[in-house]
């Protein structure tokens, strides 16, 4: 029931950020400085709705509507979704992957992408790939953004799955208490270093 309702609120997020689609009108409404049309605009161009995607000029509008006065909270709320809907592509691949190597989960995205199963990881919003953190016992896992900071373990990370209930997320994602083990410390920061290079 639990992943039902979970998939349940997949289709919404995805239905909502889906729903906006390009037209030669809604940038004209985005260039004349409306804060929704330029959020709109960034949504079209990422998920390649009416236009060729194109991740620069989305998060160029993305900028242009935070800069121009779009709601901290919402944008987050947007944010947020956005995270959880990259991971849920993820999630679907993490279970492909194991029906296809006997209940393994992958080591790491690059992995799961060797595989042939995600052939480009989905990014966070700040165009940064979601982090993949398998627990030591290889049974469950988590998946989150560093947020904007880019730094990880820090109030600004934005959890988008937890996979059972023996992954400590928060201690994955930024909580204070426990802290996290030296070894997933390290994975994170050079992901983080990785990513950056690659840009």
């Amino acid at each position: 029931m639990k992943r039902f309702v979970h998939f349940l609120s997949l289709l919404a997020i995805s239905h909502t950020l889906a729903s906006v689609e390009y037209s030669a009108s809604l940038e004209q409404k985005a260039r004349s400085g409306d804060h929704q049309a330029q959020m709109d605009l960034a949504i079209a161009y990422e998920q390649g709705k009416g236009v060729a995607k194109d991740e620069r000029k989305a998060m160029e509008w993305f900028q242009k509507a935070r800069q121009g006065g779009y709601p901290d909270q919402e944008l987050a709320q947007l944010n947020q979704q956005r995270v959880t809907l990259a991971g849920s592509r993820i999630e679907i691949a993490v279970q492909t992957y194991r029906t296809q190597n006997g209940d393994r989960l992958p080591t790491s995205l690059a992995e799961l992408s060797s595989s042939g199963i995600l052939s480009e990881a989905p990014k966070d919003p700040w165009g940064r790939e979601i982090a993949y953190i398998p627990s030591p016992d290889g049974k469950t896992y988590s998946l989150f953004s560093v947020g904007p900071d880019g730094a990880p373990r820090t109030s600004d990370d934005i959890v988008a799955l937890q996979s059972g209930p023996t992954l400590d997320v928060e201690t994955a994602a930024g909580s204070e208490e426990p802290p996290m083990p030296w070894w997933k410390v390290w994975l994170v920061k050079i992901w983080s270093w990785l990513t950056f290079w690659r840009r």
